[in-house]
């Protein structure tokens, strides 16, 4: 018997923060995820990815379709901005708000609600579990049908899904693998959804492979062990693109007299436009470092702040013609609550400000300068998830030790620079991080050699710490 043994050494250079990091950049300037995260990695200067232009103003852009969110936005904008100015109101409030009546008379059937909280299953098929969640759904009516008579009952009002927003953790898990489910049943079908659709779906499935809405709330939804469920400050608002699926409401005359729908979304493209393992769906703007937590002064020095994800892509997609592209499946961004049932205000300018845009792209023309390169990456946040690949490192310095003061805190913060002049750090032409002053000016005094400390705490050094 054989056995194999390699052992790999590496330096290391850790950079000190105040709380996580937003994220990686390309040469563009612009954050990547994903298996993009390759365009900010580099071995001798030399980036492990070629950098493309999502921007599509570059020489290296790339092939995409575009659908507007903007219409959904501003309708989940006008829930909490209505008639101009922001309510107070509750996720089950703007239903209360926005519709009278029940399922079976006023403006809930005859479409003048427009939004209505609703318990759905997170199976896609709409089967009965015993732990449905519960979530505030937005479907204006497109069809209305006749009345019905004495002798007959009612045509269904058919209306179409735009959004659903959860704000409880445990439901905000069961949207997510509700899309999850979606995606793996669209994967699994071929003949019925189309091969576009079913290879864009099994890319998605390697990212996202969860046996059940529990695994989702422990893998992306990550929450202190100490804390309350209910105190969760995150919801989330997911954009419905197309579902293979109804929701039905039953009426007294026991047919349905309203079917939710969630069509999927056409968009003209060029007959050379090409769907397959490389096609993704990209947020354009960047709604994750746009909505943040809202944290009294008295306690920014014990107040614990979670970061959400940037975003979901649950999409799938594919031709009906040489020309049509059908975009389906979701969109999920999150932003912050403000008393644990209902949102903050700049969470949801933000989201109508930042969530405009959803495209498709193919990434056929990606290059690489590297190849069997293995990569992670993670923001430094408090509840991050242990690197996955890399678990076996062992470390040749000591490490978890108090570091030697003090440490001078009058000076300017120790900031990123070309080194070479003092116009600051270029990225794409324009100049990031100027300087100011001389760099003798920056970074903390930390001189050991034949120094006592001992008596500057608590004896008037108060720029020292």
């Amino acid at each position: 018997m054989q056995s194999l043994a390699s052992y790999s050494y590496a330096e290391t250079i850790d950079l000190v923060s105040d709380g996580p990091i937003e994220g990686l950049v390309n040469q563009n300037g612009q954050y990547v995820q994903g298996h993009r995260i390759f365009e900010a990695i580099y071995f001798d200067e030399v980036p492990v990815k070629k950098s493309l232009d999502i921007n599509f103003t570059g020489t290296n852009s790339v092939t995409r379709a575009d659908y507007s969110l903007t219409g959904a936005a501003t309708n989940l904008y006008n829930l909490w901005f209505w008639p101009g100015s922001f309510n107070e109101k509750s996720f089950t409030g703007v239903s209360d708000f926005a519709a009278t009546g029940d399922y079976n008379t006023g403006t809930f059937q005859t479409g003048g609600a427009y939004s209505f909280v609703k318990e759905r299953s997170y199976f896609t098929t709409n089967s009965q579990v015993n732990d449905p969640y519960t979530c505030l759904v937005y479907a204006p009516n497109y069809f209305v049908g006749n009345t019905g008579n004495l002798f007959a009952c009612p045509d269904p009002y058919l209306r179409e899904s735009q959004f659903e927003i959860t704000w409880t953790r445990n439901d905000i898990a069961k949207s997510i693998y509700r899309s999850i489910d979606t995606i793996n049943e669209v994967a699994a079908r071929a003949i019925t959804y189309g091969s576009g659709a079913s290879i864009t779906a099994k890319a998605k499935q390697l990212r996202y492979n969860f046996e059940s809405w529990v695994d989702v709330k422990d893998s992306l939804l990550p929450y202190y062990i100490d804390s309350d469920e209910n105190d969760y400050p995150i919801f989330a608002v997911k954009f419905t693109l197309g579902e293979p699926y109804d929701d039905t409401i039953n009426g007294e005359c026991g047919t349905a007299i309203i079917k939710i729908e969630s069509n999927p979304k056409d968009i003209t493209v060029a007959s050379d436009f090409t769907v397959d393992e490389f096609t993704n769906s990209v947020l354009i703007d960047d709604i994750a470092n746009q909505v943040f937590q809202k944290i009294e002064i008295e306690d920014i020095s014990t107040a614990r702040k979670l970061r959400p994800l940037s975003y979901l892509d649950l999409t799938y997609v594919t031709k009906t013609s040489s020309t049509n592209l059908q975009l389906a499946g979701s969109i999920i961004v999150f932003g912050f609550k403000r008393d644990g049932i209902s949102p903050t205000q700049e969470s949801i300018q933000a989201i109508k400000d930042f969530v405009s845009q959803v495209s498709v792209i193919n990434f056929t023309n990606e290059k690489y300068n590297y190849n069997n390169v293995l990569a992670e990456f993670r923001d430094g946040g408090e509840l991050q998830a242990p690197l996955s690949y890399f678990d076996k490192v062992y470390l040749s310095k000591e490490i978890s030790t108090k570091l030697v003061g003090p440490f001078d805190v009058s000076k300017n913060v120790f900031r990123v620079s070309k080194f070479d002049d003092d116009t600051g750090f270029n990225i794409g032409e324009s100049y990031e991080f100027p300087l100011q002053g001389a760099r003798a000016n920056e970074g903390s005094t930390d001189i050991r050699t034949n120094k006592n400390f001992s008596s500057y705490a608590g004896n008037g050094k108060t720029s020292f710490v």
